[in-house]
């Protein structure tokens, strides 16, 4: 699990990342790595679509 130092006082733990499917999302490996967490990326949809 990785941790995020948001200023002096303030940490948080990440865990997962989502993402839609983006191109600016397309170096998400280096973040997950950077945060030691899993990334995941959302299903295409749209109303009508047949699954």
């Amino acid at each position: 699990m990785g941790r995020l130092e948001l200023d002096n006082n303030t940490k948080i733990s990440v865990e997962t990342l989502s993402f839609d499917n983006g191109r600016e999302f397309s170096q998400h490996y280096k973040l997950a790595q950077l945060l030691d967490c899993s990334t995941y990326f959302a299903k295409l949809y749209h109303t009508g679509s047949v699954v």
